[in-house]
């Protein structure tokens, strides 16, 4: 009996935590709205990815309003290594020709932010790898 009145406890209490962050999200969706808060997530690459140097990528982002102009950043080891763009159009995609000489490695991620607003950002999710 005691068992079951623990397992019922924890089967409630993770029932409740579920519904508590639904409530969370319902609530920060609705505050982003009242606010005219801007959204940007990095779609591409977001981890995992192979790009090799000399070639092209497509850099891939989704946006709340498509105003202004981005920021492209390359981190290498979580440290800024190059600027990609500095102003390109907020509309979703950038051609990215990877130059030739930056070092191969498993360890790189790109930031995006508005130019407008630096507040507004997103980072790869995971590292990607650039080889030869």
């Amino acid at each position: 009996m005691k068992k079951k009145l623990i397992v019922l406890s924890l089967v409630a209490l993770g029932l409740a935590f579920v519904s508590g962050t639904g409530i969370r999200r319902a609530q920060a969706a609705q505050a982003t709205q009242a606010t005219g808060t801007v959204g940007i997530k990095l779609l591409y690459p977001n981890g995992g990815e192979v790009l090799k140097t000399g070639a092209s990528a497509l850099i891939k982002w989704t946006f709340d309003d498509s105003k202004g102009k981005v920021i492209l950043v390359l981190y290498k080891n979580g440290i800024k290594y190059s600027v990609i763009s500095d102003g390109a159009p907020n509309n979703g995609l950038f051609l990215w020709k990877i130059p030739p000489a930056l070092p191969e490695g498993n360890d790189y991620r790109v930031r995006i932010r508005l130019k407008d607003n630096l507040s507004i950002n997103d980072f790869s999710d995971r590292n990607f790898t650039i080889k030869k």
